[in-house]
């Protein structure tokens, strides 16, 4: 009987350490690349707004260009939501950036 708990316990402890490491090995975006991934985005939509098929091809590219995906995007945009400051601050950010893309002429 005190084979099976030990065991148990070994289990358990290796499960828990699996789990660890898969979490602390998630993804995070940065600041700088959530805005300007936020930016381009928003790039994509009014250039391909005519052509869905186009901005979901060209989105894609863009998440692949900053190694990272909409799901984990979209899940930074939403703990930012949370922090009105934060927003703010993220926002000018990004008005920062859309102005130095149309300043170097990248974007008219």
């Amino acid at each position: 009987m005190k084979q099976v708990k030990r065991n148990n316990h070994i289990v358990l402890f290796a499960i828990s350490i699996l789990l660890l490491i898969v979490n602390c090995s998630e993804k995070k975006i940065d600041e700088d690349t959530a805005i300007r991934i936020y930016v381009e985005n928003i790039i994509l939509e009014e250039k391909y707004s005519y052509n869905l098929d186009s901005l979901k091809i060209n989105q894609k590219k863009l998440y692949e260009k900053y190694n990272t995906s909409r799901e984990e995007f979209e899940n930074y945009l939403k703990n930012l939501k949370t922090d009105i400051e934060k927003w703010q601050n993220f926002f000018k950010k990004a008005n920062t950036y859309l102005q130095d893309l149309k300043n170097t002429n990248v974007i008219n």
